[in-house]
């Protein structure tokens, strides 16, 4: 009886193992599939590649202040992009407009800005040299032919021109199938070999139900790979509220639900460049606050800085297409400027959102945005960095054009300020890029460089921290994203008293020496002057899903007097 039982309880035993042992492997076999992108080439239980705010020492009196379980936001109404038409705008070039930067204290930036030329800022400069357009064959007057294809490139082609706006605000994501664009106020699909597939108009997409015009800015683009859905999201300056469009597959030819996110409670409030941002669990939206009624054109007075505000969604309700979304929103907040979103490439529950500023600063400051929904705890690192510069503006030959011959020609390329472009983060390393100044030695002047930042987020130290620059030459809006491997992927625009507005690519491999970029290649040349008062705002660069070693990338320049824009993959 004894040796029965025994036996019988070894028996029970040795089934219980298995089964456990069973629905362990099935859940790490889950788990190895949920993770996707960084599966291949993270160990999924090495606490370095983890993101969790309780993992870090943060502040956690942080002076943003959350609103109550605030309700929900709404559900504007759907729309299917494959019955989306084009838009017909008449051609027209900006020069001198009345518009005002938006920066947080536009009287010391303007300061800065006349200043920057005769500045010799101190910051750590990498010092690069770009290809001599001349071995791509002179054309008359003077311009260039566009260089061989670049052994960094396995597709290019062009994308969306102006008709309409300035500037551009260029946007780019790539999807399993399909690469989408958007850009103040146009939008389209290419396959992945360069075919146009569909153009569709902005305001027709972030507003299906409206049959008045709309004014909207500002669009924001991105694929996430955690859901295999699109998100974009806009400023609707008539509304004075930020659209957020979902597509309801992975499929971005197809049904895309469309909601409306308020900001600011004050009726003249108008929130603009919303960046978005998702986690597993939840999307984000952040937003500068402005007391100009979406008056953009204001006679060269500064509107008054509101503040910046996020509001963090959920995200599985959004993704369920869901015609009412649990939300909280933090108060506008003075003590910022210009919060833009993470990418994260990993898997996480975990937001991140980054600023440096406007110009004049020398911390990174990093929100970790974490917990559930109705628990939402914000935590804040602060590494010191090199202090960031306003840039100056670009330079760039000035020539005359027959269309323009009424209008007052600028002979530079605006550059803005120092806030954050670009932020992606990957196997524990944060990246941002930046607008900053920075002078070469034996130069004539301070000039308009690119800045790059790593912050480990394991030891929430800097490790690299650099300005790009090229002797007596204007770099600009760099956007940067990361392949499977950790290598980064750049695009940034140059120009020089000799040549035009132009597309530089290059890329920074993991074992590369830090604060280095490999030396640019030319993406696309320019052809033609800029002639308006504002450029970028942001160009843009995204991984590509199904192939570890791409990043697209797209950004501005000039064969003519109105933009175009440029798009590539390249392989790092």
């Amino acid at each position: 009886m004894k040796q029965s039982y025994l036996l019988t309880k070894a028996v029970f035993v040795l089934v219980i193992t298995v089964v456990v042992l069973f629905i362990s492997v099935g859940h790490f076999e889950a788990t190895i599939l949920a993770r996707g992108y960084d599966s291949i080439f993270q160990n999924l239980s090495s606490p370095q590649y983890r993101l969790n705010s309780s993992s870090y020492n943060l502040k956690s009196d942080v002076d943003f202040k959350l609103n109550n379980y605030t309700g929900v936001v709404s559900l504007v109404g759907q729309v299917n992009l494959n019955s989306l038409q084009e838009h017909k705008f008449k051609h027209f070039v900006f020069s001198g407009s009345t518009d005002s930067f938006l920066t947080k204290g536009y009287i010391a930036y303007k300061a800065a800005k006349n200043a920057s030329e005769a500045s010799r800022p101190a910051t750590k400069i990498f010092q690069i040299h770009v290809p001599s357009s001349s071995s791509a064959g002179i054309l008359s007057k003077g311009r260039f032919d566009q260089p061989r294809s670049s052994s960094m490139l396995t597709v290019q082609f062009k994308g969306l021109e102006q008709n309409c706006c300035v500037p551009p605000d260029v946007q780019l994501a790539a999807g399993p199938t399909y690469v989408m664009e958007m850009v103040n106020l146009d939008g389209a699909i290419y396959t992945k070999s360069g075919s146009l597939v569909r153009e569709f108009g902005l305001e027709q997409f972030f507003s299906p139900s409206k049959t008045s015009i709309v004014s909207m800015s500002d669009p924001i683009l991105t694929y996430d790979s955690q859901s295999g859905r699109w998100f974009a999201s806009i400023s609707d300056t008539t509304e004075h509220s930020i659209r957020v469009a979902v597509s309801q597959t992975g499929n971005p030819i197809g049904v895309w639900k469309i909601y409306n996110f308020p900001f600011g409670s004050q009726p003249d409030n108008c929130s603009d460049q919303p960046f978005i941002g998702a986690s597993k669990d939840k999307i984000v939206i952040t937003v500068n606050n402005w007391a100009n009624n979406c008056n953009w054109y204001s006679d060269n007075r500064p509107p008054e800085f509101r503040g910046v505000q996020f509001t963090v969604a959920n995200k599985t309700q959004i993704l369920a297409g869901s015609d009412a979304v649990e939300f909280r929103q933090s108060e506008s907040n003075m003590n910022y400027f210009s919060l833009h979103t993470v990418t994260a490439l990993s898997p996480s529950s975990t937001l991140l959102i980054t600023t440096v500023g406007d110009f004049g600063h020398n911390n990174l400051q990093v929100f970790y945005v974490d917990g559930l929904l109705s628990n939402l705890h914000i935590g804040l690192l602060t590494p010191k960095i090199q202090t960031s510069h306003v840039p100056p503006d670009g330079i760039q030959p000035v020539a005359a054009y027959p269309s323009a011959m009424q209008l007052q020609e600028r002979s530079q390329v605006g550059t803005g300020d120092s806030r954050v472009q670009s932020a992606v983060w990957y196997r524990g390393i944060l990246w941002v890029a930046f607008n900053d100044g920075c002078y070469v030695n034996n130069d004539t002047k301070g000039r308009s460089c690119i800045r790059f930042i790593g912050l480990n987020t394991s030891t929430s130290n800097i490790v690299q921290d650099f300005d790009v620059a090229v002797f007596g030459s204007s770099l600009y809006y760099p956007a940067l994203s990361m392949d499977k491997a950790g290598n980064l992927g750049v695009i940034f625009g140059y120009s020089s008293n000799s040549l035009y507005p132009s597309l530089l690519i290059s890329k920074h491999l993991s074992s590369d020496p830090p604060n280095s970029i490999e030396e640019p290649q030319i993406l696309r040349l320019g052809t033609s002057t800029e002639l308006s008062d504002r450029y970028g705002d942001y160009f843009a660069a995204s991984p590509d899903p199904f192939d570890g070693s791409a990043i697209w990338v797209a950004g501005e320049y000039h064969e003519q007097p109105t933009w175009s824009t440029y798009i590539a993959r390249l392989h790092t």
